[in-house]
């Protein structure tokens, strides 16, 4: 496993982080990244696999974009409500 802190254009921390899949995994990919970002009492995690000719450094970046686009609410929010203008 592999980490390096992030400071984010919005100036919040992040970690981004990455491991090797275990040998004998059927899987696509060789290695799973994450970026991860604590807020108040939530641990807030995007992912992202390496497939194909994929860089490590695209990843990465299209995560950190990802989450400097994230707008965090101090109170909870009822999802139900905000639904209903979408409902036909």
């Amino acid at each position: 496993m592999q980490s390096s802190p992030l400071k984010l254009k919005n100036g919040n921390d992040a970690l981004f982080w990455t491991y090797d899949m275990p040998e004998g995994v059927k899987a696509d990919s060789k290695n799973s990244f994450f970026l991860t970002m604590v807020n108040n009492d939530s641990v807030i995690v995007l992912n992202s696999v390496v497939i194909g000719s994929t860089k490590e450094e695209d990843i990465k970046q299209l995560l950190t974009r990802t989450l400097e686009t994230i707008k965090l609410s101090p109170e909870p929010f009822n999802v139900e409500k905000l639904r209903e203008p979408f409902k036909p």
